[in-house]
C-alpha cells in the first residue's frame, strides 16, 4: 500500500513538478530577441504553473484528509465538482501546448530550442496526467 502511495506521488507529484522547473530553468537562460517569442513563452509557462499548482494542491489535501481520516468539510465548499477540476486544468494544459507549439521552431538557437521543448514536454506531461485523473473518477 504505501509503494502504491509513493509511486502515485511520484507520477503526479514529483514528476510534474521537475518538468516544470526544468522549463522554467530553460526559459530563464534563453536571450530572447522577439517579442512574440517572449509572450509565447511566458504566457504557456504561466498555464502551465496554474495546473500544476492545482494538482500538487489536490494530492495534499488528499493527503491530509487520509491522515485525519475524514474530509476537510471547509475546503471542499469552495471546490467545485471533482471533474470540473480535471476539465479544466486538462484544458488549460492543452492551451499552454498550443502557445508553445506556435513558438519558433529551428532557429539555430539551441537554449531557445530546448526552452521550448521543455516547456511542451512539460505540458504534455501535465495534461496526460490531468487526462489520467479524470479516467480515475468514479
Amino acid at each position: 500500500m504505501i509503494f502504491a502511495d509513493l509511486l502515485w506521488a511520484f507520477i503526479f507529484g514529483a514528476v510534474p513538478v521537475w518538468l516544470v522547473v526544468r522549463a522554467l530553468r530553460r526559459y530563464q537562460g534563453v536571450q530572447w530577441t522577439a517579442s512574440k517569442e517572449v509572450f509565447l513563452a511566458r504566457s504557456s509557462l504561466a498555464l502551465l504553473v496554474l495546473p500544476l499548482a492545482v494538482m500538487v494542491g489536490v494530492g495534499v489535501m488528499g493527503v491530509v484528509e487520509e491522515h485525519l481520516g475524514r474530509p476537510i468539510k471547509a475546503i471542499e465548499r469552495f471546490l467545485p465538482a471533482p471533474l470540473t477540476v480535471v476539465i479544466i486544468n486538462s484544458s488549460v494544459c492543452v492551451g499552454s501546448l498550443f502557445l508553445a507549439s506556435r513558438m519558433q521552431r529551428g532557429s539555430g538557437d539551441i537554449v531557445r530550442e530546448r526552452a521550448r521543448r521543455s516547456i511542451l514536454a512539460a505540458g504534455v506531461y501535465l495534461t496526460i496526467a490531468w487526462l489520467l485523473l479524470m479516467t480515475g473518477m468514479h
